[in-house]
């Protein structure tokens, strides 16, 4: 939803990113999201641990 209740677009986003297996069972992950539509954020940078046990 908008957060500009005058507007009657959504925000809208693309996201891409890209994961790094650093060993079995610990995985880095990063990304960057950027904003299409005037309501949405411009762009945002994405970080990421991820450890499976």
């Amino acid at each position: 939803r908008n957060p500009d209740s005058g507007s009657n677009r959504h925000p809208a986003f693309i996201l891409g990113g890209v994961t790094y297996s650093v060993a079995e069972d610990l995985d880095i992950s990063c990304g960057v999201k950027g904003g299409l539509t005037r309501s949405e954020t411009d762009y945002a940078l994405l970080l990421g641990l991820t450890w499976r046990f």
